[in-house]
């Protein structure tokens, strides 16, 4: 942020959040920024096509999603990997994967506490994108990360950050369900309340 060529872009404190924002969360999406943000959509769109117009801002776009990246902060492979491992059960699965130099497949579905037919699925979004490489030795199915250093590098530079980031977003939306809950109850002992049949 110290080039005379983008100082401009960062007048603005929304605009300087936004971007210190997906520094920290490298592969964010869109509807997560505005939560973290608390942010209208409006502003965040608009302040997020300046900053990629400008050249300060990359995306990656992977199905309907869309993931901002900081120009520079990371290679392609990086980004590829962090897209991934942003969500939970991926990066769970790669990290358990990372434990042994090679697992068989038999093994990873009795370690992993989710059905057959999820693991299969995050499971080759992470082969289809060459993180995690798979291959037969006989009859049994082998896997192993295509890049060991490369995940333990991801994995505890942000690792631990996206862990509290889900832990607080479970935490908000446990707040927001126990609110809802509570709101009928609170309406009903409400001085005047009536219940009309």
């Amino acid at each position: 942020m110290n080039d005379p060529r983008t100082d401009h872009l960062f007048r603005l404190q929304n605009r300087r959040r936004i971007y210190e924002h997906i520094r920290r969360m490298p592969g964010v999406h869109l509807r997560q920024i505005q939560r973290d943000l608390g942010m209208s959509m409006g502003t965040l769109e608009y302040h997020l096509r300046r900053l990629e117009k400008s050249g300060l801002l990359v995306t990656r776009e992977t199905n309907r999603f869309k993931s901002y990246f900081a120009l520079g902060e990371l290679d392609r492979r990086d980004k590829d990997y962090l897209y991934y491992l942003r969500q939970r059960m991926p990066r769970k699965i790669a990290a358990e994967i990372a434990r042994d130099a090679e697992l068989p497949l038999k093994q990873l579905v009795q370690r992993m506490p989710i059905a057959p037919s999820t693991l299969s699925f995050h499971l080759k979004k992470l082969v289809r994108s060459q993180i995690v490489l798979e291959y037969a030795q006989g009859r049994e199915k082998y896997l192993k990360l295509a890049n060991p250093i490369r995940m333990h590098r991801l994995l505890s530079t942000y690792g631990p950050l996206w862990e509290a980031h889900n832990r607080a977003d479970e935490a908000s939306r446990a707040l927001s369900m126990r609110d809802l809950m509570e709101a009928p109850r609170a309406a009903q002992e409400a001085p005047g309340f009536e219940l009309r049949a």
